[in-house]
């Protein structure tokens, strides 16, 4: 009797362990990046920071997107085993966002992200300043966005998390011809997409004041840092 109570005891406690793997929900990491000829090793000492910082609070291997070449190997196949050479920037176009868009299309068609994965965006360009959007996303399991919106409703797009079935949904919505004609911004969609998400699927959103992220820009012949409180 002892024997079969302990049994028992033994399946139940791997029942329950099952269960609470499955209500997991891992979390992703996708980085954009361009590797341009004309800014390749200042963008690589950048996305090198990036991805050492995510390392450091314990996020490796993330899945990484280059819009610009069409295969590798380069110095970020040194630090990802999920590699992938888009090659859909299209140096003509007026609006980058639209670049941006494709690549993240090409990213969801590539790697396998499941619906409930929640899934964090970042341009490689930027980088983690404190631990703290982690752990929103990290101690806020059942949200399915964690942004941060800006005062004319934009959601700043180069660090977001957004719940896998939902990233998808936003992709699929985004007319890029429309996009880049009327020249509408990446931000500007989200903010919208997240608006309406939240009216017809009731999503849980987490807005953030401050994501304590930083970054070095190139722009106007130098370079610039900046970074978000």
């Amino acid at each position: 009797m002892k024997t079969r109570l302990l049994v028992l005891l033994g399946i139940s406690m791997l029942a329950a362990a099952q269960a609470e793997q499955q209500d997991a929900r891992p979390i992703k990491i996708i980085l954009s990046a361009a590797l341009l000829e004309n800014e390749f090793e200042v963008r690589k000492g950048h996305y090198i920071t990036c991805i050492d910082i995510l390392k450091k609070y314990g996020y490796q291997n993330p899945c990484i997107v280059d819009s610009v070449r069409s295969s590798g190997p380069t110095f970020l196949d040194d630090y990802s085993s999920n590699v992938l050479y888009s090659c859909v920037n299209d140096a003509r176009l007026l609006n980058k966002g639209v670049n941006e868009a494709k690549s993240l299309i090409a990213a969801f068609n590539h790697f396998n992200f499941h619906d409930d994965d929640m899934i964090i965006k970042m341009t490689g360009r930027y980088y983690f300043a404190s631990r703290n959007f982690l752990n929103e996303v990290e101690n806020n399991p059942d949200a399915d966005a964690v942004v941060r919106v800006e005062k004319n409703g934009n959601i700043l797009t180069g660090c977001f998390a957004l719940r896998g079935k939902y990233f998808k949904e936003f992709l699929q919505s985004i007319n890029l011809e429309k996009m880049e004609k009327d020249l509408v911004c990446i931000e500007t969609l989200m903010g919208n997409y997240l608006i309406r998400a939240r009216s017809e699927h009731n999503i849980q959103v987490v807005y953030l004041d401050k994501l304590h992220i930083a970054a070095n820009v190139w722009g106007w012949g130098k370079n610039h840092f900046f970074q978000y409180q």
